[in-house]
C-alpha cells in the first residue's frame, strides 16, 4: 500500500510504494501541510495508475533519484513484455477453451 509520510528529522514530506517488488522511497522538498500531503496523495494514485497500466517509468517521474538506477529501460521493458506475454497466453487458452467447447 502506497503512502505519504513525514520525514520527522525535517518535517518534510516523502513518498513510500512498492514498484517491481521493491520498496521505494522519494523525498520531496515539500513541508508537511494537509495541502501537501493532498497534493502528494493525487501524484501517488496517479503513480499507481501508472504502474498497473504498465507504463510507469521510473527515471522519467524521479530522474534525480538513485533508485532510477535499478529501474533502466531493459527492466521496463521486461516488465512489459511479461506482461504481454502472460495476456497473450491467458487470451489463447481462453480462445481454445471456447472454441474447443463449441467443436
Amino acid at each position: 500500500m502506497a503512502s505519504v509520510s513525514v520525514r520527522k528529522e525535517t518535517n518534510t514530506l516523502y513518498l513510500d510504494f512498492r514498484y517491481i517488488g521493491k520498496r521505494c522511497r522519494e523525498q520531496t522538498p515539500l513541508k508537511a501541510t494537509i495541502v501537501n500531503k493532498r497534493k502528494l496523495e493525487k501524484l501517488l494514485t496517479q503513480i499507481e495508475s501508472e504502474i498497473i497500466a504498465g507504463t510507469f517509468r521510473y527515471a522519467i517521474r524521479f530522474p534525480e533519484s538513485k533508485m532510477s538506477d535499478h529501474f533502466s529501460d531493459a527492466v521496463f521493458f521486461k516488465v512489459v513484455g511479461t506482461l504481454y506475454l502472460n495476456f497473450k497466453l491467458h487470451f489463447l487458452f481462453l480462445f481454445q477453451t471456447a472454441y474447443l467447447g463449441s467443436v
